[in-house]
């Protein structure tokens, strides 16, 4: 174990540290949602990705925390990471839910959906944080892809 309670898995802060940065990009999400409610899944998807990738480009460290460490090593951190991980992926599904012309997919499907998504903002974060924003149009086009084939998405994304 070491020292270093940056580094400790038993460090005992960040639960809340975790919590408070999932809490941040998720409220970031809610306000772009309710300024103007999205009338459908592309939209919703389309405006909650937005925000968050703004707000992960604007803290990176909040990025780094949520997106990097879990995968340094951080066993607690990684538990916190697949919550977050779930939680967003059952938002995913029931949005996807509400659109009659959306693919069905297995249980599996989203949790694998976010954590593609996940990874790709990571790989991001390592190479140039300043550019989070910019995978939007490519994440957007895969959701769709996901959703309503490879064919429709990319006349979805509104670049």
């Amino acid at each position: 174990m070491s020292a270093d309670p940056e580094s400790s898995p038993y460090d005992p802060a960040l639960a809340v540290r975790y919590e408070w940065g999932a809490e941040r990009v998720r409220a970031a999400a809610v306000v772009a949602l309710a300024a103007d409610p999205p009338r459908n899944f592309v939209a919703q998807v389309e405006t909650a990705l937005r925000a968050a990738l703004a707000q992960l480009a604007f803290q990176p460290e909040l990025a780094h925390l949520l997106l990097v460490r879990p995968f340094a090593g951080d066993a607690e951190a990684l538990a916190y990471y697949e919550d977050w991980q779930r939680r967003c992926a059952e938002w995913l599904r029931d949005a996807a839910a509400r659109e009659p012309s959306a693919y069905e997919h297995p249980s599996f499907f989203e949790p694998a959906l976010v954590s593609d998504i996940c990874a790709q903002v990571a790989r991001q974060l390592g190479a140039d944080p300043a550019r989070l924003e910019d995978l939007a149009p490519g994440l957007l086009e895969l959701v769709h892809a996901c959703y309503f084939g490879p064919q429709r998405a990319p006349r979805l994304i509104d670049v």
